[in-house]
């Protein structure tokens, strides 16, 4: 009988819609982002039998979830205590939005699969899904403390928006989308939209999930969202994502910063393909960027901030553990290595031969901001003149005494090409080097004889240390210049100070 009266309900609705959101909202305000302008396609959840007073609900809801096809059901302030995970249909004709209130909690007692399942019913292949329309679901707080997931999305259904949400407490993945239901892969962009999210799990400490992103499940985009007290906080075994307005942090519910956080992964890329990011702030995290194993990845990233609130806490910006091809325009960040570990790491990368060999710049590390420079790890391949667009710069910040003990200029890299130097000793003097391809100095020698002033090569690994010495008390002030147009020469990590053979762990 109740289903046949919502059945009626749905259809007609105009009058008893009316006044059943009047009875909850008070009144209809189209400033008010929780009330569409039609209120007619709003169904009130608790005026047909769904309690929201913390008592268990068992299959009622997703009964009703049936009987709205094609409706919006609302979900007023109050605990919703699921027996059974919330699921909506598949099928795009039979779309059901939900809308919780800004207080509406959602929760269970049992050990479910997942708070809310979006597009787990009504699958078939049969479908038409030449015309797509938005899922949406906005609004509510998840405490996801004993369900696998918080939000399960069906990757299969293209263009689900979450947005407005609070999801906490989950010790596996906050949310998943992922294919679900034996369906012809026609498509793998799933276009989910995440915006205006906040995910905190228990701990940084223990294995679990911010966003996890399932194979097959392209071009999600991801905005104004913090995940914080994960793991990881976006795990992705697809490409094509926008990201924007991402921050990332370590926690730990209760004590805060204890704990050290080791593992800790802000974005893991595990499938080859292009992304973007824009303006994600990674605070506190052990990697910002992990790639994972040898695949091919495009990647743009700007405007993105890293930072540590832990002392010597965060070892790299980009790191990658296969010997894939990578293209990263890396861009208008600030790398804030204040709190960071000893020797951080811009690229940490498992085969540093797509910066040594790149003569197209498919890496490019340009108008970005590093604060406590000599934090960073002398090695660090982004220190290499070419990012810096120029054929010349100066070893130190001003002139300064050098004695014959010597001080580090900088480096030469690994390199496909040969390097040409000219090194301007800042005494009227200079000295050419020329070294192969191959790593042989072929020529290291003064433009003057007798010069009080000498450029000495030490070699460790591939890397060609430049150490400039002269007679005690004598004042330099070198610059360096390309004269070769592919140099593989580093500078050292900050000017403001004079580096030894010891930074350089010789």
């Amino acid at each position: 009988m109740r289903q046949h009266i919502m059945k009626k309900y749905v259809k007609a609705g105009a009058a008893i819609l009316v006044s059943a959101i009047a009875v909850c909202a008070c009144s209809k305000d189209a400033n008010n982002p929780q009330f569409p302008q039609t209120v007619g396609q709003y169904i009130v959840v608790t005026d047909y039998g769904i309690k929201n007073d913390g008592t268990e609900i068992g299959s009622e809801l997703n009964l009703l979830v049936r009987d709205a096809y094609g409706s919006t059901l609302y979900f007023p302030a109050g605990t919703y205590n699921l027996s059974e995970p919330i699921r909506t249909p598949y099928n795009y004709k039979k779309n059901v939005n939900l809308v919780f209130d800004k207080n509406a909690h959602i929760t269970t007692s049992k050990p479910l699969d997942a708070l809310l399942m979006i597009g787990f019913t009504e699958i078939s292949s049969s479908v038409d899904v030449g015309l797509r329309e938005f899922s949406y679901v906005e609004g509510g707080h998840f405490d996801a403390s004993n369900a696998k997931r918080g939000v399960w999305v069906n990757g299969c259904k293209q263009l689900v928006s979450l947005r407005d949400m609070s999801i906490y407490y989950c010790s596996g993945r906050h949310i998943e989308i992922s294919r679900q239901g034996d369906l012809p892969v026609t498509s793998t962009s799933c276009d989910t939209k995440i915006e205006n999210i906040s995910i905190q799990g228990k701990s940084s400490n223990e294995d679990n999930y911010g966003i996890y992103i399932d194979a097959g499940c392209a071009d999600c985009k991801i905005s104004d969202t913090f995940v914080y007290g994960t793991k990881c906080a976006l795990y992705t075994n697809t490409a094509g994502h926008l990201i924007n307005n991402f921050h990332i942090l370590s926690w730990r519910v209760g004590d805060g910063v204890e704990g050290d956080f080791s593992g800790t992964e802000g974005i893991h890329i595990a499938k080859q393909g292009f992304f973007e990011f824009n303006e994600v702030y990674f605070d506190t995290i052990e990697k910002d960027f992990v790639i994972e194993g040898d695949i091919d990845v495009e990647m743009i990233v700007d405007k993105c901030i890293t930072h540590s609130y832990k002392t010597s806490f965060g070892k790299a910006f980009l790191t990658t553990t296969g010997n894939g091809s990578l293209q990263a325009k890396i861009s208008s960040c600030i790398f804030n290595l204040e709190s960071k570990a000893k020797n951080f790491k811009v690229f940490d990368l498992m085969n540093p031969g797509v910066i040594y060999s790149d003569s197209s710049n498919n890496i490019t590390f340009s108008d970005n901001v590093v604060r406590f420079p000599e934090k960073m790890w002398p090695y660090d391949l982004s220190l290499m003149m070419k990012f810096d667009r120029t054929n010349s710069e100066a070893a130190f910040s001003k002139p300064r005494e050098i004695d014959s003990s010597g001080a580090v200029i900088g480096m030469l890299a690994p390199s496909a090409f040969p390097n040409e130097l000219q090194i301007m000793h800042g005494d009227g003097t200079c000295t050419y080097l020329t070294v192969t391809a191959g790593g042989t100095v072929l020529k290291n020698e003064s433009d003057v004889s007798n010069s009080p002033v000498s450029v000495n090569v030490v070699i460790k690994g591939g890397y060609k240390i430049l150490v400039i010495s002269a007679f005690p008390s004598t004042v330099l002030f070198p610059e360096i210049r390309n004269l070769g147009g592919h140099s593989s020469f580093m500078s050292t990590p900050s000017k403001d100070r004079l580096w030894t053979l010891s930074d350089y762990e010789l």
